[in-house]
Parts: C-alpha cells; sequence; structure tokens
C-alpha cells in the first residue's frame, strides 16, 4: 500500500508556482508527478544520496545478460575485450 505524503495543500501550490520547486524535485516532478516525490523523501529524506549513472546502476544486470546472449552477438555496449576480461 502506498502512503500518500503530499497533502492538498502541498499539491495546489506546486501546480499554482512549479517554478519555486527546488532543484531536482522539480525535473522528478517533470517525470513522475508529484507523489514519486513524497516516495522518494520516504525513502531518502535527511540523508545524502548520491545519484549514479544509469549504466551504473544496471551495470551488473547488463552484464549478465550480455553473458548469456554473447553466442548471439549482442553486446550492450561492451567490446570484445572487456567480454573476455569478465570471463
Amino acid at each position: 500500500m502506498r502512503v500518500v505524503l503530499v497533502t492538498k495543500e502541498m499539491r495546489a501550490a506546486v501546480e499554482k508556482y512549479p517554478e519555486l520547486v527546488l532543484w531536482p524535485y522539480d525535473q522528478i516532478i517533470g517525470l513522475d508527478g508529484i507523489d514519486a516525490v513524497g516516495a522518494f523523501v520516504q525513502c531518502f529524506g535527511g540523508s545524502s544520496v548520491y545519484v549514479p549513472s544509469l549504466r551504473s546502476i544496471f551495470r551488473e544486470c547488463l552484464l549478465a545478460a550480455a553473458r548469456d546472449d554473447l553466442t548471439d552477438g549482442k553486446s550492450f555496449g561492451y567490446s570484445q575485450r572487456h567480454f573476455r576480461r569478465i570471463l
């Protein structure tokens, strides 16, 4: 069950003054709505969060998929030399 942290008052204020929302939360609202900011704050509020690149986040998944698909010729952006080092 998703807890709604964003009040009606917050929602109305953001709709009226979207340019006053702090960065990067304005970007998150633009991507996935104000509830995404509420969920993010619920998980990480008060802490310092490092945001790596997408490639770093999904690196292990990409490498596992690449190992499975080597025979199909799919490379997922990695060179043959890189695959040899992994294997």
